[in-house]
């Protein structure tokens, strides 16, 4: 039924995708792939808190979680909680070292977490140059124009 949800919401049926996660934790609340798509599903909704707790529970559940971990770090990173986002985006690369969206988020992540002006931020902390060296080329907002957007 999890599995379920996931085709439901890539169907774009999100709404019965929400309702099938949320049946799938209420028999097994213990079902930390369940927690994270309804995480999905409620980011896809534009339910940024209610995907936060989503995948909250599913790293509660499963410290393993590497889609919870990015996905959750995205979300922490757009509402201006950097520090903690990179500390999510380098949990989910343990698991991931080769997803490049990740390394990018990493640094741009790290970057608005070490400069109080992000506009002129001249300085890039030591884990955004590690982020940088491990994706292989410099790619913040700043730098590639991406306006600040996070990718996953």
């Amino acid at each position: 039924m999890a599995q379920l949800a996931g085709v439901l919401r890539e169907q774009g049926r999100n709404g019965e995708a929400i309702e099938a996660s949320r049946e799938v934790l209420a028999r097994q609340p213990e079902n930390a792939a369940a927690q994270c798509e309804l995480g999905l599903c409620l980011e896809v909704a534009r339910d940024l808190e209610g995907a936060e707790r989503a995948f909250r529970g599913a790293l509660r559940l499963d410290d393993g979680q590497s889609v919870a971990s990015g996905q959750l770090g995205g979300i922490l990173a757009r509402s201006g909680r950097s520090e903690e986002a990179a500390g999510l985006f380098e949990k989910a690369l343990a698991t991931h070292p080769d997803v490049a969206p990740l390394h990018n988020n990493l640094a741009t992540a790290s970057v608005a977490g070490s400069c109080s002006n992000r506009a002129i931020c001249p300085r890039r902390s030591r884990r955004s140059r590690s982020a940088f060296a491990a994706s292989g080329s410099w790619n913040s907002a700043r730098d590639s124009g991406t306006g600040g957007k996070f990718f996953l």
